[in-house]
């Protein structure tokens, strides 16, 4: 699961980096817009804004599921620790109840 976590990291960090390209690109349709033909920057401007929608969407889609397998290994592990709790404190029970034994058999 960490090569997994690890893997959908890199994957949001490449999707983060197109994100900050493309409000780079837009930043600059932008500011250079009265140099431009108006029917590239207005096309520039959908193309980067859609863009801009879909990137956000897989990046939200992307780290839920990773916050939800973060959630459910956190889940897991608690579980495994109170498993190990129990059985520590059955087996010192037994412990007890043997060395009750021992006492009244001697």
């Amino acid at each position: 699961t960490f090569l997994k976590t690890a893997k959908v990291g890199t994957f949001i960090w490449a999707v983060s980096v197109i994100n900050f390209l493309t409000l780079a690109v837009l930043l600059l349709v932008l500011f250079l817009h009265h140099l431009m033909d108006k029917l590239f920057v207005i096309k520039a401007i959908v193309a980067s804004l859609l863009v801009l929608f879909l990137v956000s969407a897989v990046q939200l889609v992307t780290r839920r599921r990773l916050f939800r397998t973060l959630e459910l290994q956190l889940r897991d592990q608690r579980a495994e620790v109170i498993r190990e709790m129990q059985d520590m404190i059955d087996e010192k029970k037994r412990e007890k109840i043997r060395e009750k034994y021992k006492k009244n058999g001697d």
